[in-house]
C-alpha cells in the first residue's frame, strides 16, 4: 500500500430514490481499517444498491467519507473503490492478465510496475501460470478469481463485494472465501460484502448489520444479532422459522411467558412487547430431544410426522398439540423414532425469542 495510513470509511445518513421512492434510507455505519463489514437482507432489501451508491455509480444523498475525506461528490473513478461484482463484469475478449491490469492502467501506471502487481495478484488468488487464458473459456469460479484480483490490484481504499460467491458450488466457495480471507489479510482496507446467506456472513465477517426495505435496522456482532434479532421478522430472515402465538404475562427482566394452546413458552424478549399477544420463534437447530437436562420449562410432546436424514444432520417435521407444524434439526447419531410415533423435545428459553404478535394492536405493556 505504498505505506499510505490504513483509512476507515464513514457513512452517514445515505439515501438513495427511484422516481420518488425511497430506496435506501438515512444509512449510516463504519466500517474500520482491514475489517470486514457485512450487509445481509433479503432481495430486494436494497444492498446492491447500497454498494453502487458508496462506489458513486447512483446518484444518493448523505455523506461517504475514506478517512478524513469526503469522497460523496467525487465521481466513481476518483473514490479509488474496488467492487466485485456478482455478475462479475470482466471483458471476456481479454486475457486473465489484461482484465486484471485494467485498472492500473487506466491510472496512469507505468507497464512495469502494473506487471508486478498483476503477477502478485493471479498468485494471490490462485491464477499464477494463467495470465495468458482468455476469460471467456475459464469457469465461473475462475472468473470470480479474476474479478477479485482486479478489485483488489490497484489498491483501492475500500473494497465492495456483491454476493461473491452465491452461484458457486459449495466446495469452490469454501474455497474462494478462504482465497479472499488471506488477500483481505494484507490489504488491511475496509471492506462491506453484501449477501443474502447469513450463514456466510457470519464466516466472513467480524460485524454484520441487517438491510430491509431500505433500513439498516440492526447491527452488532454476529452472534449478538443472530441470537437477539431486533424484530420478528429479522428472527425469521435468520431461521427463526418455527413460530406460534399466544398470550404474554411478565417474566423476569428480559423474559416473558406465553400461553398457548400447544403450553407456555418462556423466552427471550430482544425488543419491547406492548400487547397482549406475543409470537414465540425459534429455530430447527435448537429443538432438541428428550427431556431438559436441568429441569427447565419449554419440555413438550409432539407428532412425528416426518424423518429425514442427510449428510450431517437429521431434518424433521413434528406436529405440536395445537396442530402446528415445526421443524427440527438433529445430529444424526440420534435414533430413528416410528412415524406418527409422539416423542419428547425440548428448547431452552435463552434460545427461544418472544416478540409482538403481528397486526395486534399496542397496549402499552413494555418488557
Amino acid at each position: 500500500m505504498g505505506g499510505r495510513m490504513r483509512e476507515g470509511l464513514t457513512v452517514e445518513g445515505l439515501t438513495v430514490r427511484y422516481n420518488g421512492r425511497a430506496v435506501l434510507s438515512d444509512v449510516s455505519l463504519a466500517v474500520e481499517p482491514g475489517e470486514v463489514f457485512g450487509i445481509v437482507g433479503p432481495s430486494g432489501a436494497g444492498k446492491s444498491s447500497l454498494l453502487m451508491a458508496l462506489g458513486g455509480a447512483i446518484p444518493s444523498s448523505g455523506t461517504v467519507r475514506i478517512g478524513s475525506q469526503e469522497v460523496s461528490l467525487l465521481p466513481a473513478r476518483l473514490r479509488r473503490f474496488g467492487h466485485v461484482y456478482q455478475e462479475f463484469r470482466l471483458f471476456e475478449w481479454m486475457s486473465v492478465f489484461d482484465n486484471i491490469a485494467f485498472p492500473c492502467r487506466a491510472q496512469g501506471w507505468d507497464d512495469q510496475e502494473a506487471q508486478e502487481c498483476v503477477l502478485k495478484q493471479t498468485q494471490r488468488v490462485g491464477l499464477s501460470g494463467q495470465e495468458t487464458r482468455i476469460v471467456r473459456d475459464m469457469s465461473g469460479g475462475e472468473r470470480q478469481r479474476v474479478a477479485l484480483a482486479r478489485a483488489i490490484v490497484a489498491k483501492p481504499r475500500a473494497l465492495f463485494l456483491d454476493e461473491p460467491f452465491s452461484h458457486l458450488d459449495p466446495p469452490l466457495r469454501d474455497e474462494l472465501r478462504r482465497d479472499l480471507m488471506i488477500s483481505l489479510a494484507e490489504t488491511r482496507i475496509p471492506v462491506i460484502v453484501v449477501t443474502h446467506d447469513h450463514e456466510e456472513a457470519f464466516r466472513l465477517c467480524t460485524r454484520i448489520g441487517l438491510l430491509f426495505e431500505g433500513t439498516l435496522v440492526q447491527t452488532g456482532l454476529p452472534t449478538v444479532v443472530v441470537n437477539a434479532p431486533s424484530s420478528a421478522a429479522a428472527a425469521a430472515f435468520l431461521g427463526y422459522s418455527n413460530r406460534i402465538v399466544g398470550r404474554v404475562r411478565l417474566g423476569e427482566p428480559g423474559m416473558a411467558v406465553v400461553s398457548t394452546e400447544s403450553g407456555e413458552w418462556h423466552g427471550c424478549v430482544p425488543a419491547p412487547v406492548r400487547s397482549d399477544q406475543a409470537e414465540v420463534l425459534c429455530r430447527p437447530t435448537d429443538i432438541a430431544l428428550g427431556l431438559s437436562p436441568d429441569g427447565r420449562p419449554n419440555t413438550f410432546s409432539a407428532r412425528l410426522l416426518s424423518w429425514q436424514r442427510g449428510l450431517a444432520r437429521t431434518e424433521a417435521i413434528i406436529q405440536l398439540q395445537s396442530g402446528t407444524t415445526w421443524a427440527i434439526q438433529v445430529s444424526n447419531d440420534v435414533p430413528t423414532p416410528s412415524h406418527g410415533e409422539m416423542i419428547t423435545c425440548h428448547v431452552l428459553p435463552d434460545r427461544m425469542l418472544i416478540y409482538d404478535a403481528p397486526g395486534v394492536p399496542s397496549r402499552d405493556l413494555p418488557l
